[in-house]
């Protein structure tokens, strides 16, 4: 380069400032909120054979689950980005939990390691927790 430290320091600080800009520009920091028929053409493209008997929206846009409709599994669909992914759960080995107005739904996997729905209020949470965990 230019054989200034500092000169070239500079010149790749603003090489990445100017790509973020790029980007930031383009729509790349775009997301798409999740609707229940986003979540529905989303299940339907990766888990064709699932059929959800219902659909509990986050109020915050960020997730949807779905029970099917023979109560043995639940479905979650996420925003990544300005895409959406899906995950199919077994009821019985799906772990979730309230905590206030949200119900957490841990996935563990490295990529993401939770979902989580948030309700209008902590006793509509409880709700969608009874509703979509295994029964006792």
């Amino acid at each position: 380069m230019t054989g200034n430290f500092f000169l070239d320091l500079a010149i790749s600080v603003a090489g990445v400032i100017a790509l973020v800009g790029l980007s930031a520009a383009l729509g790349g920091w775009r997301s798409v909120p999740v609707t229940e028929a986003r979540a529905v053409d989303r299940l339907s493209l990766d888990e064709p054979d699932f059929q959800p008997a219902f659909w509990r929206i986050s109020l915050s846009g960020d997730a949807a689950a779905a029970l099917s409709s023979d109560e043995s599994e639940i479905a979650v669909v996420f925003r990544v980005g300005d895409r959406l992914a899906s995950r199919r759960l077994k009821r019985e080995a799906a772990r979730m939990r309230a905590d206030g107005a949200l119900v957490v739904i841990t996935l563990g996997e490295p990529s993401r390691r939770s979902v989580v729905l948030r309700a209008p209020d902590p006793a509509a949470a409880a709700t969608w927790l009874s509703e979509l965990s295994r029964p006792d």
